[in-house]
């Protein structure tokens, strides 16, 4: 194990040696913050996923990116005064949220500081009062990936792991908006229910203020019971379906048949109402 307080050659040896090949604990003292969704030491050689600055923790080498050896916290020594135990229990994991241990105020500060340091070359006359929204059912638009996987003998709907490819193998998701937040389950098992779920490689999935889309990315023609399967799952959960066999100018309401392809989203103080397709960049 390496102790952060060795002599620096000893350390940057040991680093050298020992971590990148045999990925050992090491302890290591966190200064700042990433965009990227991890803590960085003083010489910003590693990026520690679950960690807040000014904590010393214990870290697990995952993999190496670029110049930055990405780690799990394994044991937090000495906790920040901003942790917060994360509401949902995959948060560990899970790549779709990267602060859920970071107190509330912790996450508006730390998104104000960096906004400001983007406009430090064009300093703005007035800094406006953050917009503040819900802690959790606030995305409403997401790319889930989708992978079959062998050893679990099942179908995975979801956000990426922390640090890696894999598809975390998570039930709900806490922060998607109603109704795409219990639709994960019921998506694996949907793609299950397919003759090849390996032509499946993604989902995308869009919410507004009345009913949600799902655009069902395909890299081969689906069967007919898989046709059929897509469109009692439209009926069941009342949800729009598209299938997208190519690029974007490819995608097509599937089901309901002669349904409108738009949702929409509303500005009530202002009177406004907007329409947008599934795949439309949107931002309240």
């Amino acid at each position: 194990m390496i102790d952060r307080y060795m002599p620096d050659f000893e350390i940057m040896k040991l680093w050298r040696d020992l971590v990148p090949r045999k990925k050992l604990p090491f302890h290591t003292r966190l200064e700042s913050l990433s965009m990227q969704g991890y803590a960085l030491d003083d010489q910003k050689k590693c990026g520690v996923y679950g960690a807040l600055q000014g904590e010393q923790v214990l870290a697990v080498p995952l993999r190496k990116k670029k110049k930055i050896w990405l780690c799990r916290a394994e044991q937090i020594q000495s906790p920040s005064s901003d942790r917060v135990e994360p509401g949902c229990q995959y948060a560990n994991i899970c790549g779709g949220c990267s602060w859920q241990h970071l107190s509330r105020q912790g996450q508006l500060n730390l998104k104000e500081a960096w906004l400001r340091e983007l406009f430090a070359d064009i300093t703005p006359r007035q800094w406006l009062k953050p917009l503040i929204g819900e802690g959790a059912g606030y995305r409403s638009k997401a790319r889930l990936g989708v992978r079959f996987v062998a050893k679990k003998e099942k179908t995975l709907v979801g956000f990426r792991e922390k640090a890696n490819s894999f598809i975390a193998d998570v039930s709900r998701c806490d922060i998607l908006a109603p109704p795409l937040d219990n639709l994960l389950e019921p998506l694996s098992e949907l793609i299950d229910l397919f003759a090849e779920p390996a032509l499946i490689p993604q989902i995308e999935v869009a919410a507004g203020d009345e009913g949600a889309a799902l655009v069902v990315r395909h890299l081969a023609k689906l069967s007919k019971k898989d046709l059929l399967a897509l469109a009692e799952f439209a009926d069941r959960y009342q949800v729009l379906i598209f299938l997208q066999p190519g690029g974007s100018d490819s995608v097509a309401l599937f089901a309901p048949q002669g349904a409108e392809a738009l949702l929409s989203y509303s500005l009530k103080d202002q009177h406004l109402k907007f329409l947008f397709h599934p795949l439309d960049f949107t931002q309240v």
